[in-house]
């Protein structure tokens, strides 16, 4: 497959291009993970003019997608609370960063913004490499991966995006 100059590929076309369906599952959806990071930043950039994470964190004031984001944020929570960490209350309750709390997402925090905003997270701290690549980690960028592909369908569903 031979992309065009102004073809828009999609996270597919990437994927089979770099044939990654050869690796283990887990660095599938590691990959999976970053080419639809790049594809809701290139949505967001173009869309709002805004870079990092101002840009990233924009969609959160969208009433229409504040109303499709809650029908999936129970479960969104519920997965992010299955991956493993350690603290003191024996829960995950968002990212930390040298044990305190850099990003809240749990159960009292989990509106779009804070969604937004643990995915943001887990975005620099994965591409700027302070993720280590430990079970726990790579369990996380999974379910970022998972659940941000899973809301940008149902945003375009709804004709949101």
């Amino acid at each position: 497959m031979v992309a065009r100059k102004n073809e828009k590929l999609t996270v597919a076309d990437w994927t089979f291009w770099m044939r990654v369906d050869l690796l283990p599952q887990e660095q599938q959806e590691v990959f999976h993970f970053m080419f639809t990071w790049m594809q809701y930043n290139s949505w967001y950039s173009k869309t709002y003019h805004m870079k990092d994470v101002l840009g990233s964190v924009q969609l959160s004031k969208n009433k229409a997608a504040q109303k499709v984001y809650n029908a999936l944020k129970n479960g969104f929570v519920q997965s992010f609370k299955m991956i493993p960490y350690k603290d003191e209350q024996g829960s995950r309750l968002g990212l930390y960063g040298k044990e305190k709390i850099i990003a809240r997402f749990n159960s009292c925090n989990s509106s779009l913004y804070n969604y937004l905003k643990v995915i943001y997270k887990i975005r620099c701290n994965f591409f700027h490499g302070s993720k280590e690549p430990s079970a726990e980690n790579i369990k996380l960028i999974i379910w970022a991966g998972q659940t941000l592909e899973q809301l940008l369908y149902e945003l375009k569903k709804n004709k949101v995006i």
